[in-house]
């Protein structure tokens, strides 16, 4: 699978310098969030950490702009104290540019939003990506291309083919963007906050391609569209459920209300009724929940739980999805384990996308 006409590479680090300065001053941002601040010679002068995915920065008379994710920008001054948090722009911001006393920032959506430079939005100039589909008939820039009423129609040998239905329920994306699988170039939609093992599990099936397109298209939205690292926890317990196999104090009073000084006390319990395999599809959902929130345990017995039914398969996915955040060992161990899972269809579909999304995410 190749990409055609993506906008930008979120892994890079742009550099702009201060000219005005006596001593030449670099600042410099990364994908990581932090801008920096240094001398040319390499002698760090300041730091600060804004928490996001950075995609750009301009130098301006007196302060910095930086822009990135959430749909955020930063006025920063030469010291990187913030000045101003600009938040009314629509989408991830890629690219900015001044002209005059205007600012331009072009944002995710296809949209370039224009401030004074007071950074008051002055108004958005549309050039839609992902253009509404409200109309009966849109003719895209790509002349092979066209949509009528809700269905997308590519030029092949003459003849307008049918290659997509517009989603209805869902008409805009975060992220619209033509890509090459199979021949064919089609369309992938997106937000960014989606899992996106499961964006790419529903492109496929929608476009009837083969599942060994998953992971070509996963490599390439995080290539291209890196997210916050985020991962999929399960924190969530029925303890009316637990007790119906015990009514230990000691973990029923901590699953109502976990408290970490009791983790050794809770680790004893858990252990103790291990042994009994009609008890640990509980038990492992009891470790699963403990480890959401943040108790520490010795999992070397993990390799070696008999997955018998999907039952038992499910909650042991989870259980490693959920350690997958703070791993306790090499988890790829495991992963004989949860082929198996996926081989035998012993899990859904949901369960087994934010389980590759975590382990993806732990690399």
């Amino acid at each position: 699978m190749r990409e055609e006409n993506v906008s930008s590479d979120a892994a890079y680090e742009k550099v702009k310098k201060n000219q005005n300065a006596s001593q030449k001053i670099i600042f410099s941002i990364g994908n990581d969030g932090k801008v920096m601040k240094c001398h040319e010679n390499g002698e760090l002068l300041n730091v600060i950490d804004l928490k996001e995915f950075l995609y750009n920065i301009e130098s301006f008379d007196n302060h910095l702009i930086v822009c990135g994710e959430n749909n955020t920008a930063y006025k920063l001054d030469y010291n990187l104290k913030i000045i101003e948090k600009i938040e009314n722009i629509p989408q991830t911001c890629w690219s900015l540019k001044s002209y005059k006393d205007l600012v331009y920032i072009c944002d995710s959506n296809g949209a370039i939003n224009i401030f004074h430079e007071d950074y008051k939005h002055e108004h958005e100039v549309a050039m839609q990506i992902s253009p509404s589909m409200k109309s009966q008939k849109i003719v895209p820039k790509d002349p092979n291309y066209k949509i009528e009423n809700g269905k997308v129609y590519q030029l092949v040998n003459g003849e307008h083919v049918l290659i997509g239905v517009v989603d209805e329920e869902q008409k805009s994306y975060d992220y619209t963007i033509p890509v090459e699988v199979d021949n064919k170039t089609l369309q992938l939609s997106f937000n960014k906050n989606d899992n996106i093992y499961t964006v790419a599990n529903n492109f496929i099936k929608f476009h009837n391609l083969h599942q060994e397109y998953v992971d070509d298209i996963v490599t390439f939205i995080t290539k291209n569209f890196p997210q916050k690292k985020q991962f999929k926890i399960y924190d969530k317990i029925n303890v009316e459920n637990i007790r119906k196999f015990t009514d230990n104090p000691i973990l029923i009073n901590n699953l109502k209300s976990p408290d970490i000084k009791n983790n050794k006390q809770v680790e004893d319990v858990l252990k103790s009724l291990l042994v009994s395999e009609k008890q640990k599809f509980y038990v492992l959902d009891c470790y699963r929940f403990f480890v959401s929130r943040g108790f520490v345990f010795d999992f070397c017995w993990l390799q070696f739980v008999d997955l018998f039914d999907t039952k038992m398969a499910t909650i042991f996915v989870r259980l490693v999805t959920n350690l997958f955040q703070c791993p306790p060992f090499n988890l790829e161990i495991l992963d004989k384990k949860v082929s198996k899972v996926i081989d035998c269809k012993l899990c859904d579909e949901n369960t087994i996308s934010n389980y590759k999304l975590n382990k993806n995410m732990s690399k």
